[in-house]
């Protein structure tokens, strides 16, 4: 009978009450727009499998991380070529692969590994640079496969934990406050990108968002994405759909609570 897996995530880091160069300068350049961006980085890098983060332009991730971050490319960007320039991520990884590594952040992580007797996840290398072909030295095989079983299970955890408690009905997308609305469609396009019901679920929030379509309009149709459950390859143009039938009609109400 095989032992209960080994975990390659963990669920928290140490977070120092005293900050050095890294976080002067971030918040120096960026505001508290560069502070809560590092620890989101940080957050992002302590729950990915092998504690990096792919921003290839054909990976997800980085749609996540504009969306987990609330931030615009341009000044995402800018922070992370920051926190390149500053050592604070490995710089060769960025500007050759758009992957953030942190040596720092794994090596704070190793007593955590030492108590699970588990070997701490190595900085990753790319076969011919490509972001699609990252290898583990440290990890046989047959450790990858059983990896690919503990993130299936971390990913339904973690659904579980940030899931919405209860699915917003076509009156309370219309009766809800704004903020409300908003936090429930960040929930609602995490869950549907870690399910994968709608992986391009971030990408498609913040293309909305940027042509000013009604939030409300933009929960309800990734309610009905998440209810419908289309073809991943299909949620997209569902989605849009939805979005013809629903915009108008939200922005017409909300011009009418106003009076």
């Amino acid at each position: 009978m095989k032992g209960r897996p080994k975990k390659n995530g963990v669920d928290y880091f140490p977070h120092l009450v005293k900050h050095g160069e890294t976080m002067f300068f971030l918040e120096k350049q960026f505001g508290n727009d560069g502070y809560a961006a590092w620890f989101k980085i940080l957050e992002t890098l302590g729950g990915n499998p092998g504690h990096y983060i792919n921003c290839d332009g054909n990976s997800h991730h980085w749609e996540y991380l504009k969306a987990k971050t609330n931030l615009e490319e341009q000044k995402l960007t800018a922070i992370v070529e920051l926190l390149a320039k500053l050592g604070a991520i490995d710089q060769d990884l960025w500007n050759d692969n758009r992957v953030i590594w942190s040596d720092n952040f794994i090596s704070r992580l190793s007593y955590v590994y030492a108590k699970r007797n588990a070997e701490i996840p190595q900085k990753p290398i790319f076969c011919d640079r490509k972001p699609s072909q990252v290898e583990f030295p440290s990890q046989p095989e047959t450790e990858n496969r059983q990896e690919k079983r503990r993130e299936v299970k971390r990913s339904k955890e973690r659904v579980g934990a940030d899931a919405l408690p209860l699915i917003p009905t076509k009156e309370d997308i219309s009766e809800s406050a704004i903020p409300k609305v908003k936090d429930d469609v960040f929930k609602l396009m995490d869950t549907l990108y870690r399910e994968k019901i709608f992986p391009d679920a971030p990408k498609f929030r913040n293309t909305m968002l940027k042509k000013k379509v009604n939030p409300r309009a933009i929960l309800h149709a990734l309610v009905r994405c998440y209810t419908k459950r289309p073809d991943p390859k299909e949620a997209w143009g569902y989605c849009l759909e939805v979005i013809k039938d629903e915009d108008g009609n939200y922005n017409e109400r909300d011009a009418t609570k106003a009076y």
